[in-house]
């Protein structure tokens, strides 16, 4: 019987397991290895840490774990359940291990547009979220993927990084006319048609392609562009 089962040993996980080791809990972590910042080549904001690639910095987050006597365990939960005095956890490979306490750290996945080539570029130079890639993209050029209120958010926000940005909403914006004078007056370019796929040499971006056929060339220079995806700024832990 362990004091706690930690169901997904990213950032979240870890440091639940880091601080319950220095309690001297006996403490088991269950993680199936697909952090969601995988494809990306570092993670950002974690003081001390920043720019470390993700592996790198869950290695040091295990490690500085199990010095405390916390065991991490590679494996996907199938089940939980209820049990006497704690919890029962099935494993899909048919293990059951118990907890007096449950902690689900299991992280987000996200759902990428049904847009050809996104998702190669993912992590690259296609990315969810400004506060951990904006900086590295400064004062070029971006587009952004958005409608609704979401947009007229996102737009505020990317606008502190470059002012060189174009708004993609894939179909219809939702905008109030206010909604889009207010973006015509910050130099936002709206673009409402379908987007068919994205293009470019390699993991960059070059160009976007509608579905009227028109081509949107996103290139400065030799300075490829770069798309920032239906941003998630409300609670993002990459």
């Amino acid at each position: 019987m362990y004091d706690a089962v930690i169901v997904g040993g990213g950032p979240a996980g870890l440091s639940a397991a880091l601080l319950l080791g220095r309690s001297r809990r006996r403490v088991l972590v269950i993680d199936a290895g697909e952090p969601r910042n995988a494809p990306a080549a570092e993670a950002h904001s974690f003081f001390t840490r920043d720019g470390t690639p993700p592996g790198e910095l869950l290695r040091i987050g295990r490690e500085q774990a199990e010095g405390y006597g916390v065991e991490v365990r590679a494996g996907r939960v199938a089940d939980v359940s209820r049990a006497d005095g704690g919890f029962e956890v099935e494993m899909e490979d048919g293990g059951r291990v118990a907890g007096r306490r449950l902690v689900l750290a299991s992280g987000v996945v996200d759902e990428l547009p049904e847009i050809e080539g996104v998702r190669e570029r993912w992590g690259k130079s296609v990315f969810h979220c400004p506060y951990c890639h904006g900086y590295e993209v400064r004062d070029r050029p971006l587009a952004f993927l958005a409608d609704g209120a979401t947009a007229m958010e996102a737009a505020g926000l990317i606008l502190g990084w470059t002012r060189d940005v174009v708004l993609c909403t894939n179909g219809p914006s939702g905008l109030a006319e206010a909604d889009c004078e207010k973006l015509a007056r910050h130099g936002v370019a709206l673009r409402e048609e379908p987007v068919v796929r994205l293009e470019g040499a390699g993991d960059s971006l070059e160009r976007i392609v509608f579905a009227s056929g028109e081509l949107r060339e996103l290139r400065r220079g030799s300075e490829p562009r770069h798309t920032i995806g239906r941003c998630a700024v409300r609670g993002c832990a990459e």
